[in-house]
């Protein structure tokens, strides 16, 4: 689990996006980075639970890939993180114990 983002830097170049991929950097770089945060279940993105965003379009290489996962904290918050066709994440609160300025599932 993990974001991967494209960053320009004095040495390096940010994505061409006229290639048909770009080499990217990973966050987390360890599980310590997400102190105390949890995936919940399994992700459910398309049937490799995992999805692919178009760096052309914007959109989800596969369209069917849209879907869900849920992280959660010991304390009882949870946020259900989704990601729709055309490759926009929304977030929302799917248990009891939610949390400030995020909507309710």
């Amino acid at each position: 689990m993990g974001i991967a983002v494209t960053v320009a830097t004095a040495t390096t170049a940010g994505c061409d996006c006229s290639a048909a991929a770009c080499a990217v950097a990973t966050f987390p770089e360890s599980a310590r980075d997400l102190h105390r945060v949890t995936l919940t279940g399994d992700p459910v993105f398309g049937a490799d639970a995992g999805f692919v965003i178009d760096p052309k379009t914007g959109m989800l290489a596969d369209i069917a890939d849209g879907g869900s996962m849920e992280l959660g904290t010991s304390k009882g918050y949870a946020a259900r993180v989704a990601v729709n066709a055309m490759g926009r994440a929304s977030i929302c609160t799917p248990g009891d114990k939610g949390i400030p300025g995020v909507k309710a599932c």
